[in-house]
């Protein structure tokens, strides 16, 4: 049995302006009355029930249940307590809208640590003891108000636990329901649960064998106390209201206790604390028989004997199997809002794990392009030759040009000289007004060889490896410049005054860029005086090195010291500092992604923990400890983590695989691309997950059940 017991209990809220809620209370509710508690709004009335049902601490003063002090009890301890204690119905009914009637009517003995097939049988016997077993599989939302509050006494009923306690239970139905659920709480009251109902409505508090009125936080007890049990007889209805599993309990003879109280309770327990076929461990529901009429108590009603529930299981316990299915379940009832969140987690996953594969595909696509490219050219220069025209013969000869070619590793090679400007024009008219042209620099190339994998010439041209006598090319920059016309009609151009035929337009010339805005002929065309030779040598991928080392002297045997070199830097060296800075680029948009997913799961699961203030102080009143809501709520973010991680990795593959396939590249997917995905959507729901695990942790009961 539950007995109640305040003394001089006062209330006082903190504040700029201190309100003292409560003042001096001592009152005691024995197990089994019905008593109203009845004032104003604002008269404290609130107040009282969350100090009876441990909801709240006082300021001053004592509370004890069963002559036990409460008052120093840690949060696990007021946990257990009002987990056997007490069941709990309010005006806002508190249910969970998404999930099954059964469902919430179960949530009443979640915290109960009992097996999941007892609390559903249970939330069963519950569901028809208020009549609606057939709606226990519709949803919570569908339900009307009078059958939502039947609901929430099912729940209450389904706990076993000795004290109802009912918050406005009648608020916001209309006078049928009103009655219909007065009439199931007072029919439970006469099998002997404590009920204690908080109203504003003296015709409600008129019902009840004892009224406690509270006005400006002081409590008056308007009526005469009296024995527990006549406390129903008022209220009791032809209809029989029983505790859902007390009736498999049969009564054993009671034993006196004194003349202080003329009948013991009597206690029956199934087959020595086990139901046949249960679960081991797991108790049958005690239940506590009062004497009746017959037992020679003429303040009982000659009725079945008046039993006290007494809850199956242990006190504030929740199974691991229990507690995950539960925020499984609570994810997907609200089904757009868990795909938002995972899709976010997803993306910030994904694109991490695409990086990385990226990363690893491309490089071996680098090296190829580097090779392909700067890192098969080498390029000389010698020394001025209008200073020292000495080494002008031996530079611009073919026999040099051949012994450059000799060289391992050595494909293609063009040698060049290069003369001062000259002016170019497109008409005889032009060429001889001279002072009017633009004037370009003149190449000649040594044996007018024009290799094909040093200069790139327009498509449209015919094919060119040599130039003869008379003929030119011209850099693209020139051909733009002086509106050369098209190749096909063999444009001519007059350089110096002497006609040239145009047989190719240079769009590339690999290092030498200076040739782009050039006019190129064979050497033995051009007249005066070289400034500097040059040569580009192409090579064989990984030979620049050693064909950068040996071409001045093949070049220029008698001073290869006045030879310049530009050959490509370290090829590996060149690609890992590319690869390296793209790879930091990429991370550094990932890790905005990841960020930016953390932050929105981070704010959407605080928000739904705002939302569902209501929910998470109703689990903390029926028996939830700080760190089971804190585990819920760690539970769904880490499930959505880990779905968005394995999202992210399905999607970080087919992206990867999509990418190559267009690119023609040999694709390189690491094993633990998967795994990592899921470890790191895993991270993501544990850190974003981590304000609204606090938030939720730190949930007063009395505070969440006020505010909504």
């Amino acid at each position: 049995m539950a007995t109640l017991t305040l003394e001089h209990v006062s209330r006082t809220y903190r504040g700029a302006s201190p309100v003292e809620a409560l003042k001096d209370v001592s009152l005691t509710i024995s197990q089994g009355e019905y008593v109203a508690i009845e004032g104003p709004s604002g008269s404290g009335k609130s107040t009282l029930l969350n100090q009876l049902a441990l909801l709240d601490v006082p300021t001053e003063g004592e509370y004890l249940i069963d002559s036990h002090p409460t008052t120093g009890l840690s949060d696990a301890g007021r946990a257990r307590l009002r987990s056997a204690t007490f069941a709990f119905i309010f005006q806002s009914f508190h249910l969970l809208e998404g999930r099954s009637v059964l469902d919430n009517v179960a949530l009443g003995t979640l915290y109960r640590g009992l097996a999941a097939s007892r609390r559903r049988e249970l939330a069963r016997q519950a569901l028809e003891v208020v009549g609606l077993a057939a709606k226990a599989g519709e949803r919570a939302a569908r339900l009307s108000g009078g059958e939502r509050q039947r609901v929430a006494i099912a729940r209450a009923i389904a706990s076993g636990a000795p004290v109802v306690v009912a918050d406005e239970p009648t608020g916001n139905l209309d006078s049928a329901n009103s009655l219909t659920v007065m009439e199931t709480l007072e029919e439970l009251n006469t099998r002997g649960s404590t009920l204690i109902v908080v109203t504003h409505d003296p015709a409600l508090a008129s019902r009840a064998r004892r009224r406690l009125k509270v006005l400006d936080g002081v409590v008056t007890d308007t009526t005469e106390p009296v024995a527990p049990a006549a406390a129903g007889s008022a209220a009791a209805s032809p209809a029989s209201v029983a505790s859902p599993a007390s009736a498999t309990s049969p009564a054993t003879p009671a034993r006196s206790t004194g003349p202080s109280r003329r009948h013991a309770a009597r206690r029956t327990r199934g087959t020595p604390g086990r139901r046949a076929g249960a679960d081991p461990g797991v108790h049958e529901r005690d239940t506590l028989l009062l004497p009746s009429a017959q037992d020679g108590c003429p303040d009982r009603p000659a009725a079945p004997p008046w039993e006290v529930p007494v809850p199956e299981g242990r006190d504030s316990r929740v199974r691991v199997a229990d507690a995950l299915a539960d925020a499984w379940r609570g994810l997907w009832t609200k089904t757009g809002r868990t795909l938002a969140l995972m899709a976010a987690v997803a993306l910030g996953v994904g694109l991490a794990l695409t990086t990385m594969g990226l990363s690893q595909t491309a490089s071996g696509q680098v090296s190829d392009i580097f090779d392909a490219q700067r890192n098969q050219r080498v390029a000389m220069t010698s020394p001025d030759l209008m200073q020292n025209p000495a080494p002008a013969a031996e530079l611009l000869s073919t026999t040099a040009m051949d012994r450059v070619g000799s060289l391992a590793g050595v494909r293609e090679v063009l040698v060049y000289s290069v003369y001062e400007q000259a002016p170019v024009a497109t008409t005889p008219t032009d060429a001889a007004n001279e002072a009017g042209n633009q004037r370009y620099e003149v190449v000649g190339l040594v044996g007018g060889r024009v290799p094909a994998s040093i200069l790139t010439l327009d498509s449209s041209g015919p094919s060119v490896t040599t130039l003869g006598p008379g003929e030119v090319i011209v850099g693209t920059q020139v051909a733009t410049q002086i509106q050369l016309g098209p190749l096909a009609a063999s444009p001519a151009i007059w350089v110096d005054g002497v006609p040239m035929r145009v047989v190719g337009i240079l769009k590339d010339a690999g290092l030498q860029v200076t040739l782009i805005n050039s006019v190129i002929m064979a050497s033995d065309q051009v007249t005066g005086k070289a400034r500097y030779a040059g040569a580009e040598i192409k090579v064989a991928p990984g030979a620049a090195p050693q064909v950068a080392a040996q071409a001045p002297v093949a070049w220029l045997p008698t001073a290869p010291q006045g030879v310049t070199v530009n050959a490509p830097p370290d090829p590996m060296s060149l690609r890992e500092s590319i690869e390296s800075n793209v790879t930091t680029m990429l991370l550094t948009l990932t890790g905005v992604t990841l960020l930016a997913s953390v932050l929105s799961l981070t704010n959407s699961m605080t928000t739904a923990v705002f939302q569902r203030t209501g929910e998470l102080g109703l689990r903390r009143a029926i028996g939830a400890r700080r760190t089971h809501l804190t585990a819920l709520i760690l539970s769904e973010s880490l499930t959505i983590g880990t779905l968005g991680g394995l999202l992210g990795a399905y999607a970080s593959v087919m992206v990867i695989l999509a990418v190559t396939i267009v690119r023609h590249w040999q694709p390189v997917l690491d094993p633990v691309l998967v795994p990592l995905g899921v470890v790191g959507g895993i991270v993501v729901g544990t850190l974003g997950g981590a304000l609204a695990t606090s938030r939720a942790g730190r949930i007063q009961p009395s505070d969440a059940l006020r505010t909504t």
